[in-house]
């Protein structure tokens, strides 16, 4: 199998040196799997993936699908865990239309640590590689999991701060990956829906537009904390829309408004994450912002959201709103419905 693996940094790219963790001096990944695995390993670029850009984005997306054009049969990202959850929906949302699979991976502990789960999750995307026929996953083993998980990354949440593991917005992962190399289904409802074989089409017809993607606007993501002072934010000329992140609730302080009225001022859309599609009715504070022309995302986590809306502003901005309500790659997940085994 011609298989890529491209290096990007992070814990999974990372040696200790004198109690400090950082990328330099760091082995070559492609040790950690039987000779022979991988046709090409690649150092694309090399930061912890807390000063992640989107202009990485840019060069990573662009890389991978020059790969599928040099006749590549898969390619294995290995990143960081910090925004593992960002890259693994960027990658999805502009990606599944690739006629070939890319897996997302990263690691609890440097590779050289006994305690680190670098060659378990390495290996298990290999596996996962031979297996799909297409499509974007990310593979990462939880300190509580017997085996390495495959997640849905339109539905992975950011790593727990204290527990280090991660969730999916629909309660579970999408499959494990067995001692023999054997994928083995968790998410049912999703399993039936053949995400291996058949995938979902990037941009439902865009073609490879996508590989040259420049994301000049940007987006301005807002998380509410109480007191917060929506009158003294300020919104760079470069942002094209605002990302609130709500509360639990769907809800945010009526204060936001102030915030929505100067944003409204100068035609910048503001976007609500995330509202329930199954609520029957609203708060009064989010009735009224929503009325004021907030405009609602249902059912998506943070980071598709963030993702989606990064793109939809720079490919399709003129329909931006119409773009965010399209299913791109099962980040609805009103759509699919929730883990059910």
């Amino acid at each position: 199998m011609k298989l890529l693996l491209l290096q990007t940094g992070g814990t999974i790219g990372s040696a200790v040196s004198d109690g400090v963790i950082g990328t330099a001096n760091a082995p070559l990944l492609s040790g950690l799997c039987p000779a022979g695995e991988f046709t090409e390993c690649e150092t694309l670029y090399t930061i912890l993936s807390e000063n992640l850009e989107p202009s990485y984005w840019e060069k990573l997306i662009r890389r991978i699908s020059d790969a599928a054009e040099e006749g590549y049969e898969g390619v294995i990202v290995a990143h960081g865990s910090d925004t593992l959850s960002y890259t693994g929906a960027m990658l999805a949302l502009t990606l599944s239309s690739l006629k070939m699979p890319v897996i997302v991976t990263a690691s609890n502990y440097v590779p050289e640590d006994p305690r680190s789960n670098a060659a378990a999750n390495i290996n298990a995307a290999v596996s996962l590689a031979k297996k799909a026929d297409c499509g974007v996953y990310v593979v990462y083993k939880n300190d509580g999991s017997l085996l390495p998980q495959v997640w849905m990354p339109t539905r992975l949440r950011e790593a727990d701060r204290f527990s280090d593991t991660f969730t999916s917005s629909d309660g579970c992962e999408l499959a494990v990956v067995g001692k023999d190399g054997e994928i083995i289904p968790v998410n049912k409802t999703l399993m039936s829906e053949k995400v291996f074989s058949d995938g979902r089409p990037a941009f439902r017809g865009r073609g490879d537009a996508v590989k040259d993607i420049s994301f000049k606007s940007r987006v301005l993501m807002l998380h509410q904390y109480p007191g917060m002072d929506y009158g003294n934010i300020a919104v760079a000329e470069n942002v094209g829309a605002v990302l609130m992140i709500s509360y639990h609730s769907g809800t945010l302080p009526q204060s936001s408004g102030l915030l929505l009225e100067k944003c409204r001022k100068r035609g910048i859309p503001v976007f609500l994450c995330s509202v329930k599609s199954s609520a029957a009715n609203y708060y009064e504070s989010t009735d009224s912002l929503l009325s004021s022309g907030m405009i609602p995302l249902f059912d998506i986590t943070d980071e598709s959201a963030y993702a989606k809306l990064l793109i939809g502003l720079n490919t399709c901005p003129d329909r931006l709103t119409e773009f965010m309500n399209e299913e791109i790659y099962y980040e609805n997940t009103s759509v699919s419905g929730r883990c059910l085994n």
